[in-house]
């Protein structure tokens, strides 16, 4: 049995681990710049590890 190992991330999680504030977050996603949410029930959502990661090695790249 092979079990999923994709971790979701809060939007303070991401906050943290990119080192900015949760509005900017918001601002990113409402102007389509950052990775797509992902709904774990009705009143919650989160962003997928590996996007954020990707999200961030792109930005890396483009600063090069």
């Amino acid at each position: 049995m092979q079990l999923n190992t994709k971790r979701v991330l809060s939007f303070q999680d991401v906050a943290i681990r990119l080192g900015v504030h949760v509005t900017t977050i918001n601002r990113w996603c409402a102007a389509g710049t950052f990775v797509a949410k992902v709904r774990l029930s009705q009143k919650r959502v989160g962003f997928l590890t590996e996007d954020v990661d990707r999200w961030l090695e792109e930005r890396r790249t483009e600063a090069a």
